[in-house]
C-alpha cells in the first residue's frame, strides 16, 4: 500500500497534471451527472464482507456521503485525506485513537465509497461539503481537523473560516500554498497515475490493500483526483485569501525520508518543501513542527503510531485547555511516536 500512497501523492502529480487533466478536460464539467452509480455491495459472505463500507452513510447537500467513526469521547477528530486517498488507509489511525476519543474519518466526493462531487472539486466546495457532513453526524463539536495533503487545504480553509468549530489542528505533510512552486522542481519520472486494481485470482478483492485499490481505480476517483488536480492553483489561492486560522494548538508532521534525487535541483527542492512546512506551524502562536524519520509523504501509512500520538497529544490539550509551546523543529523520538 506504500507505493500506491506514492502514486497519489501531490509532489508528484502535480508534474503530470497539465497533459493528465487534458485527456479528461471533456469529461470534467459533467463529473457529478455522468458518473457510474454508486459502489454495489454484494451480499456479505466471507469472501465479501470486505467490501462492505465500514462507517455509514449520510446524504448531504444532495450526495450520499461515506463516514467512519469509531471511539467515544470529547473533542471529537475529522480527518480529511489526500489526492486520490480513501477512508480505508486512515484505519490503523482509527483503531490506534479510538481508545482515546470519537475518531472519524470521511470519502471526500468522488472517492471511497461517496458519490462523486459537483465540479469544480476546489477547497471551498469540499470545505463546505465537509462541514455540513460533520453538522449531520450530530457529533458535538468543536472538532480536532485532521488533514493529509490536499486535505491540509480543506481544514486550513475550514478553521479560518468557521473557528467557532475547531478545537486542535493537525497537518500531516500538508499541502501549502507554495506547494506548486516545489512541485515543478520535483522528480520528472513518475509511475502511471493508477493502477490496475488489485483483486485475487476469484477477480473478487479480498484485502484492505485491495479494496483500496478497486475504489482508487474506479472512473468516479479517477476524474475526481484530475479535477482536484486542475484546480489546486484555485484552492491554493482560496486557502490563502480565506484569512487566518484561530489560535488554537497546531501540530505540523513532516517527512524525514527524501523524496527528490541528490543534487543542486533535487536539494532546493527539498528545502524548499522543508521550509513550507516549517511556515505552517506560524499560521498560530501554539504551532509545533516535528520530523519523523524515514517516512515518506504518506506518514498515516508509513507510521500511524505517530498520528495517533499526535492526535491524542492535541485532544488531552483541549481536555485541559493548555496551550501547546511554541514553534519547535524537533524529530520524533521511539518514547512520543509510541505515544507513551
Amino acid at each position: 500500500m506504500k507505493h500506491l500512497s506514492l502514486l497519489r501523492c501531490g509532489l508528484l502529480w502535480r508534474c503530470f497534471a497539465g497533459c493528465l487533466a487534458f485527456g479528461y478536460a471533456v469529461a470534467l464539467p459533467a463529473l457529478a451527472q455522468e458518473d457510474e452509480s454508486p459502489v454495489t455491495t454484494p451480499p456479505a459472505t466471507a469472501e465479501t464482507n470486505i467490501l462492505v463500507p465500514p462507517g455509514k452513510f449520510l446524504v448531504v447537500q444532495g450526495l450520499r456521503m461515506h463516514m467512519h467513526c469509531v471511539g467515544s469521547g470529547y473533542p471529537a477528530v475529522m480527518i480529511d485525506g489526500g489526492i486520490g486517498a480513501s477512508s480505508l488507509e486512515w484505519i490503523p489511525v482509527l483503531e490506534g485513537a479510538a481508545s482515546t476519543t470519537r475518531v472519524c474519518v470521511w470519502d471526500r466526493p468522488g472517492y471511497g465509497w461517496s458519490d462523486a462531487g459537483p465540479a469544480p472539486r476546489t477547497t471551498p466546495q469540499v470545505a463546505d461539503e465537509l462541514l455540513d457532513l460533520m453538522k449531520a453526524s450530530e457529533i458535538a463539536g468543536p472538532w480536532v481537523l485532521v488533514g493529509h495533503s490536499f486535505g491540509g487545504f480543506t481544514v486550513r480553509y475550514l478553521a479560518a473560516r468557521h473557528p467557532a468549530e475547531v478545537a486542535a489542528l493537525l497537518l500531516v505533510e500538508s499541502s501549502t500554498p507554495t506547494t506548486e512552486v516545489v512541485a515543478s522542481r520535483g522528480p520528472r519520472r513518475a509511475s502511471p497515475l493508477v493502477e490496475q486494481p488489485k483483486v485475487s485470482a476469484a477477480g473478487m478483492p479480498r484485502t484492505r490493500e485491495e479494496v483500496a485499490s478497486y475504489l482508487n481505480t474506479r472512473r468516479k476517483a479517477i476524474l475526481t483526483q484530475m479535477d482536484e488536480l486542475k484546480h489546486f492553483h484555485a484552492s491554493s489561492q482560496a486557502v490563502q485569501q480565506a484569512g487566518p486560522v484561530p489560535d488554537v494548538p497546531l501540530i505540523v508532521l513532516e517527512r524525514g525520508r527524501r523524496l527528490w534525487p541528490v543534487g543542486t535541483e533535487g536539494d532546493a527542492a527539498e528545502q524548499a518543501w522543508h521550509d513550507a512546512q516549517a511556515e505552517l506551524v506560524r499560521l498560530t502562536p501554539q504551532g509545533q513542527l516535528r520530523t519523523i524519520p524515514d517516512v515518506g509523504h504518506s506518514p498515516h501509512v508509513d507510521r500511524p503510531e505517530v498520528v495517533v500520538a499526535a492526535i491524542r497529544e492535541l485532544v488531552q490539550l483541549v481536555r485541559e485547555r493548555k496551550p501547546i509551546g511554541g514553534p519547535v523543529a524537533e524529530a520524533v523520538t521511539t518514547e512520543m511516536s509510541t505515544g507513551r
